[in-house]
């Protein structure tokens, strides 16, 4: 089992793509990530795709300046853990929706699940 605290803060958006940053606790080692998601085909983000980037601490600072001040930053705790080979990660929202849990299941193509 490994847990990480993680603080999502969204940050202004172009005409065609959102954004926004991750930052990641794990046992004391903080990791930034500038996520961009591009809209699809059709014109929406229901189907997009998105990329990242791990960037510095202070590339992060700098991004943070361009925040949604209408929007609080988002706190989850993420319990990530594998069972009967499978990888599950357990997303537990601090304040936005204090409780509510999210859990993710990442599947491998040639992988039964009894």
């Amino acid at each position: 089992v490994e847990d990480s605290n993680c603080e999502y803060t969204y940050l202004q958006d172009g005409g065609d793509f959102q954004q926004r940053l991750k930052k990641r606790e794990t046992e004391g080692i903080i990791v930034y990530t500038h996520v961009v998601r591009n809209m699809g085909e059709s014109g929406e983000y229901e189907r997009y795709t998105e990329s990242s980037r791990n960037i510095s601490a202070r590339e992060y600072d700098t991004l943070s300046s361009v925040a949604l001040h209408d929007h609080d930053s988002v706190i989850i705790k993420k319990r990530s853990f594998v069972y009967h080979s499978q990888y599950f990660s357990l997303a537990i929202f601090e304040n936005i929706h204090p409780g509510l849990m999210l859990l993710e299941l990442y599947e491998e193509p040639d992988v039964n699940i009894d």
